[in-house]
């Protein structure tokens, strides 16, 4: 089951901006692979990208399949990521992911999984928040069974932390963790994610952390407090021909139509001709 969300097939389009999710989804199947997203079920296209978007319905999905190959991928943003990239989106709605039988559950409060290795290419995850309760259950008498979560991500396929996400945050005890590994145990050093309380998600602080994280799409984000003091995208501006990128610790944009590369370097960077 390929549940694409109910606001639009990406397969049509190369880009979904300002897009909402307002229901709750609920879904029971048995024997299959199933991909829920609040916005986006699948998302399989490098240049594909979501901006903007957000996700208030809770989500819960069960499976009962006697295949341990089978698969739950659910998110608030997107359920099932291979490729394009997520910038600028908050989850607010809860996220449960449940094993009946046999399968491997991966879910997050933004998107299943994150990192690159063969076949799956992550363009990236961008200044995105959680504020949902992101969970997962099985049944434990069965052997053969994966449970990976986490408030942000659900699993992240590789070692290299430049694929981790960046610029993401999520609300103190959503989840146990902002991400897990492949084996559904927390990974704890991301740099990318953060912890934070109400107050703190709610601080002109995080408001201004946001405004100055770097967009990775062609997107440059405009973000406003919200009605409840929460962040809110109030704006999405075309960035023709601007591309930002990190290299180790530097942090650049190019930008095509005034031929110009501006580059953030080290404070102990020395430059000679």
């Amino acid at each position: 089951i390929h549940y694409p969300g109910p606001q639009v097939l990406m397969h049509l389009l190369q880009e979904i901006l300002f897009c909402r999710n307002l229901v709750n989804i609920t879904i029971e199947a048995s024997n299959c692979d199933v991909y829920v997203g609040g916005v986006c079920g699948f998302l399989y296209k490098g240049g594909y990208t979501i901006d903007g978007c957000e996700n208030q319905g809770n989500i819960y999905c069960k499976l009962t399949s006697s295949n341990s190959d089978h698969l739950i991928a659910i998110a608030g943003i997107v359920g099932n990521i291979r490729g394009g990239g997520i910038n600028a989106c908050e989850n607010r709605g809860n996220i449960k992911a449940d094993l009946a039988k046999k399968g491997s559950a991966y879910y997050g409060g933004i998107a299943n999984i994150a990192g690159s290795k063969r076949g799956l290419s992550l363009f990236g995850i961008n200044a995105c928040y959680n504020i949902g309760k992101i969970e997962g259950s099985l049944d434990e008498s069965n052997g053969e069974t994966l449970l990976a979560g986490g408030s942000i991500v659900g699993v992240c396929v590789s070692i290299d932390k430049d694929t981790y996400p960046s610029n993401c945050s999520y609300l103190e005890g959503t989840a146990s963790a902002g991400m897990s590994d492949s084996d559904g145990k927390a990974i704890t050093d991301v740099e990318g994610i953060s912890i934070k309380s109400e107050a703190e998600l709610k601080s002109d602080a995080f408001l201004a952390e946001l405004k100055s994280a770097d967009t990775i799409t062609d997107y440059i984000v405009n973000w406003t407090k919200g009605a409840d003091e929460y962040p809110k995208v109030s704006d999405l501006i075309r960035g023709e021909g601007i591309k930002s990128f990190k290299i180790g610790e530097v942090k650049a944009a190019i930008d095509r139509q005034n031929n110009t590369i501006t580059a953030e370097l080290p404070e102990d960077t020395h430059l000679t001709n």
